[in-house]
């Protein structure tokens, strides 16, 4: 396939810092506070995540789609880029000043959610345009990228838990947003290769 290192590079490190932060992040909400954690219970954090965030992420998908249907993957690709990194910041402020009022907590997951469905938009439209443009083996190769991408997700996130008992949670959160600069220069090479116009409905149409 046309371009295969570099779309490997980027299923692996795309979503470097998500999949560090996701996995952390039930750590830190259920931590108590003495131990730099939030102290939510089991019902908080079910109904923040559970409730809250999977709507904020499928409203962020659904949100992503029509940004694309709209204006094709070209005039997209970096603001959803960004809307997968930049709200992770929302992590670093409640690291740091751990506020009890679960209406800013629920307000700060559902943001970093609704920036997660919108950034993942940009993630599978490089893996439908990868795999569109393989010859006879759409199928086979998409589903090759999805085991590269959770082979990555596993080795990264595996990283997180020994990043976070050496850091403390508010310089891992730094070190999560360090680890989002990737997820920008692995996009540049298969950026290149997909259509401006790819997704737009205009195209499709």
């Amino acid at each position: 396939m046309p371009g295969v290192v570099g779309l490997i590079v980027f299923l692996f490190f795309f979503r470097l810092a998500e999949s560090q932060l996701g996995k952390m992040a039930v750590a830190f909400m259920k931590d108590a506070r003495e131990d730099g954690g939030l102290g939510l219970s089991t019902e908080a954090f079910g109904m923040l995540y559970g409730t809250f965030g999977v709507l904020a992420l499928i409203a962020g998908g659904i949100a992503g789609g029509v940004l694309v249907a709209r204006y094709g993957f070209g005039r997209t690709v970096w603001p959803l880029v960004a809307a997968l990194n930049v709200p992770d910041l929302v992590y670093v402020y409640l690291a740091t000043f751990r506020p009890e009022s679960l209406w800013i907590v629920g307000g700060c997951v559902t943001v970093e959610q609704f920036g997660y469905g919108l950034g993942y938009s940009a993630f599978m439209l490089v893996t439908i345009a990868f795999a569109e443009h393989s010859g006879p083996f759409k199928t086979s190769h998409y589903a090759i990228m999805t085991g590269i991408t959770i082979l990555g997700l596993n080795l990264t996130g595996m990283l997180s838990g020994y990043a976070q008992k050496w850091l403390g949670y508010v310089p891992f959160f730094w070190y999560v947003m360090i680890c989002t600069i990737p997820s920008f220069l692995v996009m540049i090479p298969v950026a290149r290769r997909i259509p401006a116009d790819f997704g737009c409905k205009r195209q499709v149409e």
